[in-house]
């Protein structure tokens, strides 16, 4: 039976030099923190998912085929995304209640790669992410190392803390002004058509079976609201939305806290 995730320092880019060995080093560890098995290039058939460590960056690859992600916040569809001038009108900074000058402290609870963290820390936000699976934490702690290393990110990068937990368990020991969800469902029909990101994440993460559970836990934790994005013409979450922010394919659900409700 194959098994689903395996470290390995990626064996393309590998060279008899220091930095090598500094390669299968890093790789060592990741496995151990991670309670990974370690393989090298004649064993990689043998598992879906490889966690790569490479010279430049963590990847998260198909073993058999071309997929592969990895977080890069200077560059490419994420770095586009936080260094658009734009990005203070976002729907989610709107749905946050951000305020230019004021600083929101932010828990985003199903953190993921870390879009919609660091989309609200670049906007001055104080963020808490939470993400429950070891393997796109690491993803995420590695793309937030590069940050912290670029002039431009280094500041926002250093908003960012991140934690390894389930969120229902997190939240109870957090405090925060806003509370950002973002669960998984299950694909249904044809509609289900998701990204390469998505399609690997769930294959790591699985599905969140009781996100109406991590609703009530937000809830409880969030001083002012709750945020849950949502498909746009997806149910919501859980009775009691007060307002939505509506875009073309997706939506953002705000749910007022019980502190702010009471």
């Amino acid at each position: 039976m194959m098994q689903p995730v395996a470290v390995i320092a990626d064996f393309a880019s590998l060279r008899q030099t220091p930095d090598a060995d500094d390669q299968r080093t890093r790789a060592a560890d990741l496995a151990e923190r991670l309670g990974l098995p370690l393989i090298g290039q004649a064993d990689a058939g043998g598992f879906e998912l490889l966690l790569a460590v490479t010279p430049d960056r963590l990847e998260l690859r198909e073993a058999a085929g071309k997929a592969a992600i990895w977080v890069d916040f200077a560059s490419g569809p994420m770095g586009h995304r936080q260094r658009s001038p734009r990005f203070g009108a976002s729907m989610l900074l709107r749905a946050a209640g951000h305020k230019a000058g004021a600083e929101l402290t932010v828990c985003d609870a199903t953190a993921g790669l870390g879009r919609d963290a660091f989309l609200l820390a670049r906007a001055g936000c104080r963020v808490t992410a939470v993400e429950r699976s070891g393997v796109i934490a690491a993803l995420l702690a590695d793309g937030l190392a590069r940050a912290a290393a670029d002039a431009e990110l280094a500041e926002s990068a250093g908003r960012v803390t991140l934690v390894v937990a389930d969120a229902r368990e997190a939240l109870a020991g957090l405090s925060a002004d806003v509370v950002c969800l973002d669960p998984m469902f299950p694909q249904r029909g044809k509609s289900a058509a998701v990204k390469k990101e998505m399609a690997l994440c769930r294959r790591v993460a699985g599905e969140d079976a009781d996100a109406a559970g991590l609703l009530a836990a937000a809830l409880r934790t969030a001083r002012s609201r709750v945020v849950v994005k949502r498909a746009l013409r997806s149910p919501p979450l859980g009775e009691g939305v007060a307002y939505s922010y509506r875009g073309t394919t997706i939506r953002y659900d705000v749910y007022r806290s019980v502190d702010s409700v009471g």
